[in-house]
C-alpha cells in the first residue's frame, strides 16, 4: 500500500484606502481611513491511494476537491490619539466588511477502481467530475477594537497593545449546485461555510538606549485562532466544510539593534513566527470486511517563520542640508 496527500491553501488580501484627518489638537488627533479589501483565495486537496494484495490484485482511488473565490468588498477604520507627557494612548475601530461583489468555483472528483466496496463479488468502479463556475460570493469579516499605550522612561519606552475580534456566527460563503455522479447515480453537493469565535491578541514591545549611539529591541506578540475546535476540514470532504481551518495559535517574537556611527546608521533584528497543529491524513483503503493498513501515523503541520531585517542608512542628506 502507498499513498499521497497533497493539500495546498492559498490566501491573499490586499486593502487599497484612503485617509481623512482633520488637524490635530494639542494633545489629541483622529483620522478615518476608507480601504477597498481584495481577497483571493483558493484550497486544494488531493489524496492519491494505490494498493497490491495477496493475490496479486491491485487497486487504486483518486480523490481531488478544489474551491476557489474572489471577493471585493469595503470597510472603514476610526483611530484616536492622544499624546500626553507620562503616556501616549491609541484606539482603533474596523468595521465588518461591505461585500461588492465576488465569484468562486468549484471542483469535485472521485475515482475508484478495484475494490468491492460491498462484498458483493462485484468491484465497485467509480468515475465522478464535476467543475463549477461562476458561483455566487458572500465574505464577511468582524468588528475589530484595538488600543495601545506607551510608556516613556528615562532611557526608552515600553509598549503595550490587545485588539478584540468579534465573534461571526456561522454562514454560507458558497453553495456548489447539486449534481449527480456519473457512475454512482447519486446527488452530491457541499456547501463552503465559515464561523469563527471572538478572540484576544496581545502585543508587547520595549525600546532602549544604552547610549547616544546604541539601541535595542524586543517585542513579544500573539495570534490566537479564532476558528473554533469542530471546524470540518475542507480535507474531510463533508457535506459543509470551513473555509477558516487551522486552529493553531501563533506566537511571535523578535529583537533587535540599532547602531549609530559617523558615516552609517545600522540596524539588524530578526523575528520568529510558528505554531503546531495535527492534520488528519485519511491515506487509508478499507475493504468490506472494515481492514485498513494499522501503520498510518496522523502527521503535524508545523508551521515556522523566520524575518532578518539588515539596515543601512547614510546620513549625508542632513550634511547637505546643513551645508546649505
Amino acid at each position: 500500500f502507498n499513498g499521497k496527500l497533497t493539500f495546498s491553501n492559498t490566501y491573499d488580501e490586499d486593502w487599497i484606502g484612503l485617509t481623512w484627518a482633520p488637524p490635530a489638537k494639542r494633545r489629541l488627533s483622529v483620522g478615518l481611513s476608507t480601504f477597498v479589501s481584495t481577497i483571493n483565495k483558493s484550497n486544494f486537496t488531493a489524496i492519491e491511494m494505490n494498493a497490491l494484495n495477496e493475490s496479486n490484485e491491485s487497486a487504486y482511488s483518486s480523490s481531488k476537491r478544489r474551491y476557489s473565490f474572489q471577493s471585493w468588498g469595503v470597510l472603514w477604520k476610526i483611530g484616536l490619539a492622544a499624546d500626553f507627557e507620562k503616556i501616549q494612548l491609541g484606539l482603533t475601530v474596523t468595521t465588518p466588511r461591505v461585500n461588492i461583489a465576488g465569484k468562486g468555483s468549484t471542483l469535485y472528483e472521485e475515482y475508484l477502481v478495484g475494490i468491492d466496496t460491498t462484498g458483493d463479488g462485484i468491484e465497485d468502479d467509480v468515475y465522478i467530475y464535476n467543475l463549477q463556475e461562476g458561483l455566487e460570493v458572500k465574505y464577511q469579516s468582524p468588528w475589530a477594537v484595538g488600543i495601545g499605550a506607551g510608556w516613556p522612561l528615562k532611557n526608552g519606552v515600553i509598549h503595550l497593545s490587545a485588539e478584540w475580534y468579534s465573534q461571526i456566527s456561522a454562514y454560507q460563503i458558497m453553495q456548489m449546485a447539486p449534481f449527480v455522479g456519473q457512475s454512482s447515480g447519486t446527488t452530491l453537493r457541499y456547501t463552503l461555510e465559515d464561523e469563527l469565535k471572538d478572540v484576544v491578541n496581545f502585543g508587547v514591545g520595549i525600546e532602549w538606549s544604552f547610549s547616544e549611539k546604541i539601541s535595542a529591541y524586543a517585542s513579544l506578540a500573539s495570534d490566537y485562532s479564532a476558528v473554533p475546535e469542530d471546524a470540518s476540514r475542507f480535507s474531510s470532504e463533508a457535506n459543509k466544510v470551513r473555509n477558516s481551518q487551522f486552529q493553531a495559535d501563533f506566537i511571535q517574537y523578535g529583537g533587535g539593534i540599532a547602531i549609530e556611527t559617523k558615516a552609517v546608521e545600522i540596524t539588524v533584528g530578526a523575528t520568529h513566527r510558528g505554531a503546531t497543529e495535527g492534520f488528519e491524513s485519511r491515506l487509508a483503503f478499507s475493504d468490506a470486511s472494515g481492514t485498513s493498513p494499522e501503520d498510518i501515523v496522523e502527521p503535524d503541520l508545523s508551521f515556522n517563520r523566520w524575518r532578518f531585517i539588515l539596515g543601512f542608512s547614510f546620513p549625508f542628506a542632513d550634511k547637505i542640508v546643513k551645508d546649505m
